[in-house]
Formats: C-alpha cells, sequence, structure tokens
C-alpha cells in the first residue's frame, strides 16, 4: 500500500453525477486524483450530494421531457443504466470521502480532514454553490482552486456579488479559461490559466494498453450536450458521411441531443465504454469541451459543432481549448464541408509539445502551493 505525504480534500462535481451521466465530469475528477498521486498526495473526492428529492426531480424533468419530444423508453433505459455504471465506475475507481453531505451546514461542522483542500476542475465556479467555493473549510488549512471554470466570459453583478469574497479567500487560484483569469482580476484576485486535469494524464493511464475494441466494425463517433435542435448538428451531413465512409454511426447524445436523435443512432455508454469508442473511432464530432480534450489524448481526427441559442456561452470553453492547441481550424460552421476538416492532418508532434509545456506550468503550480 502506498504511503502519502499530504491528503487533498476536492471538490467538483460529485452531485452533479449523481443525477446526470456526463463523461467529462467524472474523468477530470479521476485524473486529478491520478495526477496527484505523482506528488505523494492522496485525495478524496468529497461527496458534497444535492438532496434525494432533487435527483427524483430531476428523472422525472427526463421523463416528462421524453414525452414532450416523443415519449422514448429507450432514453429513460439508457439514463438509468448508464447511472448504474457511472456509480460503478466512482466506487470502484474514484476515492470517495468517508461521509455525504447534503448541506454546506454538515461540510462545516465536519469536513473531511485533510492538509489541503482544492475546488475544481469543471464549472464549480458557473454558478454560486457555497461549497464550491470552500467555504467550510477549518482555518489554517490551505485554499486552492484548480483549473476552475465560470463557464463564462462575464459574470453578472449579482454572480460577482456573491463569490468575490469567497474568491478572495484562497490560498491560489487556477482557472481553465483565459477568460477565468480576467473575471478574476476583476475581483481583485490573481490567477493563472492551467490546463484542465484531464489533460494531465495519458492515454494509457485512462485505457490499458491493447484494450480491445468494443465494435469490431468501422465507426464514426459522435458526442453532442445541450442541443435540442436537429439542424444544429448538420446530422443530416454526418450521417452522410458515414455512409460514404462506410462506417456505421454511433451517437452519444446527453442533456436534450438524446431528445431528437433518432434512436437507431443513439447509445449512452459506461464510462470505461465510452472511452473506447474514442478510441477506436474513425473520426470524431462533437459540440462539447471535453469531446475535444478526448480526441486530443487519443489522437482523433475530429470536428466541432459550436452550441447555439441558450447554450451558445458554453462555446467560451471550447474557443479556449481549441486556442491553446492551434486547432481554431476544426470547427465545422455551414460554410466548411465535413472532409476537408477531416482530411486535414493534424500536427500531433506539436500538440503533445503543447500539452507538455503547459503540464510543467501545472507541475509548478503544485510544488508551490503544496510545497513539495
Amino acid at each position: 500500500m502506498a504511503i502519502y505525504k499530504k491528503k487533498a480534500a476536492i471538490i467538483s462535481s460529485y452531485a452533479y453525477i449523481r443525477g446526470h451521466n456526463n463523461y467529462g465530469s467524472i474523468f477530470q475528477y479521476y485524473a486529478l486524483q491520478q495526477y496527484l498521486k505523482k506528488f505523494d498526495v492522496d485525495s478524496c473526492w468529497i461527496r458534497y450530494m444535492f438532496p434525494v428529492w432533487s435527483m427524483y426531480k430531476d428523472l422525472i424533468k427526463k421523463t416528462v421531457n421524453s414525452l414532450l419530444y416523443g415519449f422514448r423508453l429507450k432514453n429513460i433505459w439508457n439514463h438509468i443504466k448508464t447511472q448504474i455504471a457511472f456509480r460503478k465506475f466512482m466506487y470502484d475507481k474514484c476515492n470517495l470521502s468517508e461521509r455525504k453531505y447534503d448541506s454546506i451546514d454538515k461540510l462545516k461542522q465536519n469536513p473531511p480532514e485533510a492538509d489541503v483542500y482544492i475546488t475544481g476542475s469543471d464549472q464549480v465556479w458557473g454558478g454560486w454553490l457555497e461549497a464550491n467555493y470552500l467555504t467550510f473549510v477549518p482555518n489554517g488549512k490551505k485554499k486552492i482552486a484548480y483549473a476552475a471554470s465560470f463557464g463564462k466570459r462575464q459574470l453578472t453583478e449579482e454572480h460577482l456579488f456573491h463569490v468575490q469574497a469567497w474568491v478572495q479567500g484562497f490560498d491560489a487560484v487556477s482557472v481553465r479559461e483565459t477568460s477565468g483569469v480576467d473575471i478574476c482580476h476583476s475581483m481583485g484576485v490573481k490567477a493563472q490559466c492551467l490546463l484542465d486535469p484531464t489533460l494531465l494524464i495519458d492515454e494509457v493511464d485512462y485505457l490499458p494498453v491493447g484494450v480491445e475494441r468494443l465494435e469490431k466494425g468501422r465507426y464514426v463517433f459522435c458526442y453532442f450536450i445541450n442541443e435540442k435542435n436537429f439542424d444544429n448538428f448538420r446530422l443530416e451531413d454526418i450521417i452522410a458521411y458515414s455512409k460514404r465512409q462506410n462506417a456505421i454511426l454511433k451517437i452519444t447524445g446527453i442533456e436534450g441531443p438524446e431528445m431528437i436523435i433518432p434512436l437507431r443512432y443513439l447509445y449512452q455508454y459506461s464510462p470505461e465504454a465510452w472511452l473506447n469508442h474514442y478510441k477506436y473511432a474513425e473520426c470524431i464530432f462533437t459540440n462539447t469541451f471535453h469531446g475535444i480534450v478526448f480526441s486530443i489524448i487519443f489522437q482523433k481526427q475530429f470536428c466541432v459543432l459550436l452550441q447555439k441559442g441558450v447554450a451558445a456561452k458554453q462555446n467560451e470553453r471550447i474557443y479556449s481549448i481549441l486556442k491553446l492547441f492551434e486547432l481554431e481550424d476544426r470547427i465545422l460552421d455551414s460554410n466548411k464541408s465535413i472532409e476537408n476538416i477531416i482530411a486535414k492532418p493534424i500536427n500531433w508532434d506539436n500538440i503533445e509539445k503543447i500539452k507538455e509545456k503547459w503540464r510543467l506550468k501545472t507541475d509548478a503550480f503544485f510544488h508551490e502551493y503544496l510545497n513539495i
């Protein structure tokens, strides 16, 4: 059994994952957990939960949405089945806090013991959920924000009013998007931009070398989130492209797309199976931040579709990651051909150099603020 020098308690998206099947959210914690081991830091994921009734409310909401968009029993079954798989991954692969907490008061009364407390990554600062700002941490204990995301370019005055003092109480702040640096600066807080945790570990840390592929034939893989407008996916073009490539089409859609995507293409997977589909896909289509990240990790040709309407604010993080890796030309808009983007080579050597440079910045951040 490994002996660790320090203990970290991390709060991120556990409450969200308890009711939603979001692959990026679960892997960002897993990646940070694995990364911190290189510093001899043992970590636990604080099991901060919304009240049980809210999870049932989410399931009822999904059922109602399914009725509104044309009853889809497969969607409800997929959600429940995948939730079970997510729970299994959390209990098998993620270090979880001994206690569960369903209120900030309970966290303040009896927080998990740790040398350092970390919030992030993911959109922990997209709202003003108090626990995500580590207000429960005992006096004298170190508080760090790692690659925290506001999920938007600017904050409303109300948002700023709620969180400014909390953010000012951190010992060190790093954010995931460059816009987050500016937001922190407006609060009088010094912050730096660092990599999302999922980019701190390698492909082999997610899937063993030589892992058997789950799909025997050629396939095109899509990962979509939020959108409920069929036209925003250029889905007919993607279907036609898959047929021209003599490849089947597999789509994972969550938080909206599953309501409108034809059922013959729609799948939800366990976290491990989702990774497997990334690894062996011919190419990737996505409209999500972590959809891009795992295309980079598995070195896949990919196209990015921007989100529109209310969900367009999510594009801030998409622009940020594409700019970081000099991949802005992967955006598929109405004027571009799928073939032209997929055929354009990606300089993976350059991608790895960029990744390594930013990993070194993260190493320096933790060396300084963990005092190791």
